[in-house]
């Protein structure tokens, strides 16, 4: 036992694998091999099933929307799926739940007897063809779908325009359940009629009804039900607040009603609307009370006192006259309006004084705003107030009052001009939150007729001076359809006073520097027609180009300069410093035109930066001349000089007037000339043929630069650097003076002719 515990006891690496090994060999290193062997699977093992269950879930997650889409697939299909039938068809009427969640009620008008509300309407029903099997019990599906379903053709028997919301995307709900159950919902701005009894106004309680049914089907096919009963199935949203009314309950029903299309299912919600009487009390009721008390008075006043008992009477029927008067004021002004405009006396598709002289259409024009200013597309917006007035003697009506201002509804029993934009592109009516337009009629029968427009009108542009240039856009007022012999425009206030702004207009680009009114007649195809014209005179404005473009052009040509003061042998910093500098050029040159039309002229900015390039690249040849001069073939052999013999002491000028001798006498002879033209000698044996009477043409100095003859340049190179110390280039010296001089003459003109001329 001892001995067994000492072996369980010593460490492993000591004790015996097995009697059939040698006497005194361990079992140690290999066992432990086989101990890591053995983690090392286990811990692949693991990793390998948590990798797989990851994978697995991973796929899984992955294949949910495709299992959705073939499912989806599969009950749609064409051959299974006919969305022309409702549910159930040639059996028993199909069953559609309703309910209605009201999130604001009102306004209500009496004019108009209608009522308004906002509210989500819900339907549902079952389609057993929609019926699936799986772990989800309902999809959530996307409002595409419902183009692939039948739905029913629910409709509102006594609406009168009725919207959808439809922002950010069209407010709808689909929801489909396992066992083919269809949710659809979608959030209506509804109104309706409403009948009104207004025998008891103010005192008065409305009841406004909605009417839910199918427009197609009758109850053989399509049956509606409120969903939680009559009672419960419409709901509000809190307390509905509105001004003149309170919603003092809501009852539903269900009813069958004999329409065109037979039997029809009918839902029916009567929303009963109590009056606040507070505002009639504050403004009517109690003041009418004072009134009348106030009259009592004259009871205790003495008889004797006529005048004042007669003022107190009469002032008080004054007060209650005015009160009726204002009462009656909105009866009085439907009625007047019955009469001018009823059919019998009025015929809105006839001018005024059709078949006598030309209407007269008087315009102005009130700019509220400028731009953008296009001119890839040639064109301008601006939004504006456009006002039209003219004279319809058949409105003509008498009474105290001046004007009527009224809806715009009325504009369509009323005659209108049919005034266009000639030159327009895409103009717009502001109709937000409702049309905005605006009418008054006087008594003598001149209407007034306005709209606030967004205007996009062509302006065609002529940029040679771009961007030092000024536009002219134009704007063309006139009648459609009608000649000269039926409609004459005018401005209203005479040229030059009829377009005006709304203060300084501000623009990016431009500024407004004027503006110029006319009348024209034009032959166009419906004849002679008036038309008014309007011209903006545009100033663009130069600050951003001469930030952008201007001044980096100049720094950038100046920066080619400084390369004439880089030593010629500095190659490496000379070449860097052109190229970059013509590449920016070019950048600069390409940038510039991104907003511009490609027009077949150069303008300014054109020029401009052609001159800018012209220079850049011209600082790049000049620095090539230079080098050419300066640089030797190789690393052929070089032309030994002959050792010059001592100077004798000169003073300086004396030296400098040699030296500029010296440098224009060439030391070949004329047989050196001809070896080195038909390349026969060998630069070793020139200083052989020296001879100094002897000075090379000009003729022959450009033919051998045009040759490129190596030999030839590093004559010339060891004729002028003897000694191989650096010297500066006359080409530098020159091109010092002659680039920056000629480039300031040349901006000088430029800005000249493109600013003046």
């Amino acid at each position: 036992m001892s001995r067994f515990l000492n072996a369980r006891s010593a460490p492993v690496w000591k004790r015996r694998r097995h009697p059939g090994y040698p006497k005194g060999q361990d079992m140690g290193p290999g066992l432990q091999y086989d101990c890591r062997k053995l983690f090392l699977a286990i811990f692949v093992i693991f990793m390998s099933i948590e990798a797989f269950r990851c994978e697995s879930s991973s796929i899984q997650s992955l294949n949910t929307t495709r299992n959705i889409t073939t499912l989806l697939d599969y009950l749609l299909h064409e051959d299974r799926y006919d969305r022309q039938l409702r549910p159930g068809f040639g059996g028993p009427p199909s069953i559609v739940q309703t309910d209605i969640h009201v999130r604001s009620f009102g306004p209500v008008s009496e004019l108009e007897g209608a009522y308004s509300m906002d509210c989500y309407f819900r339907q549902q029903w079952y389609d057993k063809r929609l019926t699936f099997e799986g772990e989800m019990e309902k999809l959530s599906l996307s409002i595409h779908v419902l183009k692939k379903i039948w739905k029913p053709d629910t409709y509102f028997y006594n609406g009168k325009k009725s919207y959808l919301h439809a922002i950010t995307v069209p407010n709808k709900l689909l929801r489909i359940r396992k066992d083919g159950l269809i949710l659809y919902s979608m959030r209506l701005t509804i109104k309706a009629k409403c009948p009104m009894l207004l025998r008891k106004y103010p005192l008065d309680t409305q009841e406004c009804p909605l009417y839910v049914g199918s427009y197609g089907h009758s109850t053989e096919d399509l049956i509606y039900q409120w969903k939680y009963g009559e009672g419960d199935s419409v709901k509000t949203e809190g307390e509905l607040k509105m001004a003149q009314f309170e919603l003092a309950a809501i009852h539903e029903s269900h009813m069958i009603e004999d329409l065109p299309q037979g039997n029809t299912s009918l839902l029916a919600v009567k929303f009963h609307l109590q009056r606040n009487i507070g505002y009639f009390l504050l403004q009517i009721y109690l003041p009418c009370y004072m009134l009348v008390g106030t009259s009592w008075i004259a009871f205790w006043i003495n008889r004797e006192g006529v005048p004042a008992r007669l003022y107190l009477h009469i002032e008080a029927f004054r007060c209650e006259s005015s009160s009726i008067q204002s009462l009656n004021t909105t009866r009085n002004i439907t009625t007047l309006l019955d009469y001018l405009l009823h059919e019998d006396r009025y015929d809105r598709q006839l001018r005024p004084g059709f078949g006598g002289p030309p209407s007269i259409v008087q315009t102005d024009i009130h700019v509220r705003s400028f731009g953008p200013v296009s001119e890839l597309e040639g064109a301008y917006s601006m939004d504006c107030y456009f006002r039209q007035q003219w004279y319809d003697k058949r409105l003509t009506f008498e009474g105290e009052m001046e004007k009527l201002s009224l809806s715009i509804h009325v504009l369509k029993k009323i005659w209108k001009p049919d005034t266009y934009f000639y030159n327009g592109k895409k103009s717009y009516l502001h109709a937000i939150t409702v049309p905005n337009k605006l009418l008054r009629i006087r008594k003598d029968g001149l209407i007034l007729y306005s709209m606030r427009l967004t205007i996009k009108a062509k302006c065609p542009m002529l940029l040679r001076k771009y961007p030092l240039d000024t536009q002219e856009c134009p704007l063309y007022v006139g009648s459609y359809g009608h000649s000269t012999e039926d409609l004459i425009y005018q401005w209203k206030y005479g040229e030059g006073d009829s377009v005006k702004t709304e203060g300084e207009l501000k623009m990016a680009q431009f500024e407004l520097a004027a503006i110029h009114e006319s009348h024209m007649i034009e032959d166009l195809p419906q004849g002679n027609t008036s038309l008014l014209a309007v011209k903006f005179h545009l100033q663009r404005n130069i600050g951003y180009f001469l930030l952008q473009i201007y001044l980096p052009c100049y720094m950038l040509v100046g920066t080619s300069w400084i390369a004439f003061w880089i030593n010629r042998e500095g190659v490496p910093a000379r070449v860097q410093l052109t190229v970059t500098t013509v590449l920016t050029t070019c950048t600069i040159g390409l940038t510039g035109r991104d907003n511009m039309p490609k027009v077949e002229y150069l303008t300014a900015l054109d020029t401009f930066l052609l001159i800018c390039f012209i220079y850049v690249f011209a600082a790049a040849v000049e620095f090539a001349s230079v080098n050419y001069f300066t640089k030797g073939a190789g690393d052929g052999p070089k032309p030994v000089l002959s050792p010059q013999p001592p100077l004798s002491p000169k003073t300086p000028k004396k030296a400098e007037d040699e030296k500029e001798k010296d440098e224009t006498k060439p030391l070949l002879s004329k047989t050196m000339w001809t070896r080195l033209i038909n390349g026969t000698t060998h630069v070793d044996n020139t200083v052989k043929d020296f001879d100094g009477d002897f000075r090379e043409p000009c003729w022959q100095t450009f033919f051998h630069c045009l040759l490129g003859n190596p030999v030839y340049r590093n004559y010339k190179q060891r004729l002028r650097n003897p000694t191989g110390v650096n010297s500066i280039s006359r080409i530098d010296r020159a091109a010092r003076v002659v680039f920056p001089g000629t480039f300031i003459i040349l901006n000088f003109f430029y800005w000249l002719i493109f600013l003046y001329f």
